[in-house]
């Protein structure tokens, strides 16, 4: 760490200040009571009084290095919380922007929708009436879309010259303006098939009809038949960021209520501000870059700062790839005593920690060894004077004796109110994961079932389904129906298909174009009835052929005809490794407050204990015997410290709220998550490790 950051940050640790003043108190002490030992001794043990000023010197050496160690972990825990804090915001952001491009990409390649708008082109000089029912038809198509995921804040269709065409009641109550002259629409045409923006808009009026500023994320689709021709129509979706903003914070609060959180461009201006009145937004922050660290003087307070940006979209280029999200946090706050969280941390679990650092580890170690040189000291002063009869020499020896012993002490209650603190900050990071990964999982679900809602509304399908039952089915319905399953297959990446059946529950056509897939008897269509034809029927999670065999969740969905009657329906198979990899990617691979002899792994699984993802593939409840340890018909958030076998574990456990959980509603399951952190392995179990590394070393170094 730098020396700039080092004096920065000791003036807002008290616990620095504290250890420093101790110990400068005991060297001043240990120097007075050398020198005394050199005057009194005379040249009786001059050369023991030598080599006792040469080892002070090492262990005043050693302070100096443990408290730069105290004060860099001390930092590091504080930080690695923040940084936890804005990843996991990050990584929320980019999904969130991941399914709006899924989204909006779908609407943008939609056939339906051009179809209904060249419909309405062509008769809005001839039919008006005909005119008429398919601008009415698109904007019902769209307020489903809008309300199967309720993230859009306005949806409006423009004329190709910026006037207001029609809007779509999503029961906001907004004056939208009657034209527009953003670029965006007004040059559509120069957008290939849909464009992303953030910028100040004029879609708006106020209550006395004046145009009202703001600034929006939203998307812009044009519709025309090629890349060629000037739009028709200009769809715009109004996404409301800041709504989600508010939500994603309130779901993942900070600890320290003083911290705050903005979102910045690449220029680092705010975009979006948990606290508009110190933080504006468009204000300019301030950036200090002390090497690896950020650091922000804002209001004659030094702040840290966790930067994250929200990038790797993946599969789509997006904006907001230069963004960052900045959890800012006041020094004076982070290293308050008062405000840190307090485990109680049983002392057995500080030895052989799997949390101490190597620089820790290193200074624990020198400590010890310059303890016992201090005591080699002072039993060779003893010697000398018990020869000599010099015997003034023992209330100086003994008095280096105590200081040695007391310092000595003062050395390890350090180590161990650092070791706590790692701790502590390792009890508040997990649980900012298991909160992370029971939400992710669940939405994932979620967005699963928004998807699935309103893909069967493509009317390809329908006019696959329906020329099939009728025995003419075409090569361009067959054509167009293969092109829409394999851009969803694209576009949805949380499927790992999308199956096409008729009424009998026989299987069409797949999004893989995998022809194993294809006439398959399925053994729900006795489950469809005029009722519940617009139910998502839910499958157990087990084993199908559709997913190779492996376990999952299926979703089947059914597609109406003419006058409500049942054509057939869609199969959509959960890709539910994407779980699993989202979990692994997630969790932390380098940690501040973890070592490399640590193990972390995750597992997702419901009520009945099914494992729906796990980053530890050998993983079963069975083998951790966690079946006697936890009743799982009513388990609870926790966050404990359990011995299994040989190995201590931090295991946070996180339960999704029944009420809010899109999993519990349609699986009528519960959604667990269970975060497990290796952070003591006993003596005779660490030896075997250590014995099997020695030996698989050299035949690493031979291959």
């Amino acid at each position: 760490m730098e020396s700039s950051t080092i004096n920065l940050l000791s003036n807002y640790m008290p616990m620095v200040q504290r250890y420093q003043s101790q110990f400068s108190s005991f060297n001043t002490l240990l120097s007075k009571t050398t020198l005394t030992g050199k005057i009194s001794s005379l040249d009786i043990a001059e050369n023991l009084f030598d080599y006792m000023e040469t080892t002070q010197e090492k262990f005043e050496n050693l302070q100096d290095r443990l408290i730069e160690t105290i004060l860099e972990q001390t930092f590091f825990n504080s930080y690695e919380e923040a940084n936890t804090s804005a990843k996991i915001i990050a990584e929320i952001f980019k999904l969130y922007f991941h399914n709006r491009h899924e989204d909006i990409s779908t609407l943008a390649e939609s056939k339906y929708l051009l179809d209904l708008c060249l419909n309405f082109e062509s008769h809005k000089d001839k039919n008006p009436e005909q005119c008429k029912v398919a601008l009415e038809t698109i904007v019902a198509y769209l307020k489903r879309f809008a309300t199967s995921s309720a993230v859009y804040k306005d949806i409006m269709i423009y004329h190709n010259d910026g006037t207001l065409l029609q809007t779509i009641d999503l029961g906001k109550k907004y004056a939208i303006a009657y034209a527009t002259k953003l670029s965006p629409i007004l040059e559509a045409r120069n957008i290939e098939k849909y464009g992303e923006f953030y910028q100040k808009v004029d879609f708006y009026d106020t209550k006395e009809k004046e145009k009202e500023e703001r600034t929006e994320f939203f998307f812009v689709i044009p519709l025309r038949q090629n890349k060629e021709q000037a739009p028709i129509m200009v769809l715009t979706f109004v996404v409301d960021v800041q709504e989600e903003f508010k939500t994603i914070l309130e779901r993942f609060p900070y600890r320290l209520p003083q911290s705050n959180l903005v979102i910045i461009n690449q220029k680092n201006h705010i975009l979006f501000s948990d606290n508009t009145r110190m933080f504006p937004n468009g204000q300019l922050l301030s950036l200090t870059e002390h090497k690896d660290y950020t650091f922000l003087e804002y209001r004659s307070k030094a702040c840290m700062v966790a930067l994250q940006e929200i990038n790797n979209i993946q599969g789509f280029t997006s904006i907001t790839e230069q963004w960052r999200i900045c959890r800012i946090v006041p020094l004076y706050v982070a290293f308050d005593t008062k405000k840190q969280t307090n485990h109680k941390i049983d002392p057995l679990l500080l030895e052989n920690s799997l949390l101490v650092t190597k620089d820790l580890d290193i200074v624990i170690a020198e400590s010890e060894n310059i303890n016992e040189e201090l005591g080699d000291v002072v039993i060779n002063g003893e010697i000398i004077a018990s020869k000599s009869h010099s015997y003034a020499l023992n209330p100086i020896l003994n008095n280096i004796r105590i200081l040695s012993e007391e310092m000595n002490t003062l050395c390890v209650q350090s180590t161990e109110e650092l070791q706590k603190g790692i701790y502590n900050a390792l009890f508040n990071v997990i649980d900012y994961y298991s909160k992370y990964f029971a939400l992710i999982t669940d939405s994932l679900f979620r967005e699963c079932v928004k998807d699935s809602r309103w893909i069967k509304h493509g009317i390809e399908f329908k006019n696959y389904l329906d020329e099939h039952m009728q025995g003419n089915l075409t090569p361009e319905t067959l054509a167009s129906t293969k092109t829409l399953l394999e851009r969803l297959k694209t576009n949805f990446s949380n499927f790992y298909n999308i199956i096409l059946f008729d009424k009998e529950g026989n299987t069409l056509q797949n999004a893989l174009d995998d022809i194993q897939f294809n006439a398959k008897k399925l053994g729900i269509i006795d489950r469809f009835n005029s009722s519940n034809l617009n139910n998502l029927i839910v499958s157990n999670y087990e084993p199908t052929a559709f997913y190779n065999n492996k376990k999952t969740i299926l979703f089947y969905d059914a597609i109406k005809g003419d006058n409500n009657k049942f054509l057939g329906g869609l199969l959509f198979v959960l890709d539910l490794e994407k779980i699993q990899v989202f979990l692994d990617n997630s969790l932390p691979k380098e940690s501040a407050i973890l070592s490399e002899k640590s193990e972390i792994f995750s597992v997702a699984f419901d009520s009945a204990k099914n494992i729906l993802a796990t980053t530890k593939p050998d993983f079963n409840f069975e083998n951790y015997n966690l079946s006697d340890t936890f009743d799982f018909k009513s388990l609870k958030n926790f966050k404990k410290i359990i011995q299994i076998g040989q190995k201590h574990y931090l295991i946070c456990s996180e339960v999704c709220d029944p009420a809010q959980s899109a999993f519990t509603e349609y699986t009528k399951r519960s959604l667990y998550v269970m975060i497990f952190v290796a952070v003591k392995i006993e003596e005779n179990m660490e030896q075997i490790l250590q014995q099997t590394e020695s030996l698989e070393s050299p035949k690493e170094q031979s291959n």
